[in-house]
């Protein structure tokens, strides 16, 4: 006599853009993808989101990193459920160039003052990408018990 128990098996399902910026969180590493003249070329990265809008601060010696700019990127960030199932959230967006939020208010009048020496940052190194118009798309595994 055999006895049968349920076993699980994972399945892929899709998960909708809430689900994939709430994986995202407010920051984390993930990977930074593009096609350029060279080819094909990925590296990990940090990122941040802010209303839906991603950041990832380079080195300004990160050239491997600025070669994305102007070109359409994909940053792929994965994870494990507490279940240990995994899911993975892709990013796509045009890159560009970027800089740190302007301070505001008595910060900023005090960084353009002539006094300091200070003034617009146009002579100032870009300091992260951003990805324009990101569209969100997320996969999860999820278990079918048979």
């Amino acid at each position: 006599m055999s006895s049968s128990s349920p076993t699980s098996v994972p399945i892929i399902d899709i998960a909708g853009p809430g689900w994939c910026w709430s994986q995202l969180g407010a920051a984390g590493e993930g990977i930074l993808s593009y096609q350029d003249a060279r080819g094909r070329t990925s590296l990990a990265v940090p990122y941040t989101v802010t209303d839906q809008q991603i950041a990832i601060p380079l080195a300004a010696f990160n050239e491997t990193g600025w070669r994305a700019a102007g070109t359409d990127t994909q940053l792929e960030v994965t994870g494990l459920t507490d279940d240990d199932l995994r899911w993975v959230v892709r990013v796509t967006g045009t890159a560009e160039r970027g800089h740190l939020p302007e301070p505001s208010g008595a910060a900023h009048s005090r960084r353009v003052h002539p006094a300091n020496g200070a003034g617009p940052r146009s002579g100032e190194p870009w300091d992260r990408l951003h990805l324009r118009e990101p569209r969100v798309r997320g996969f999860y595994e999820t278990s079918l018990s048979v």
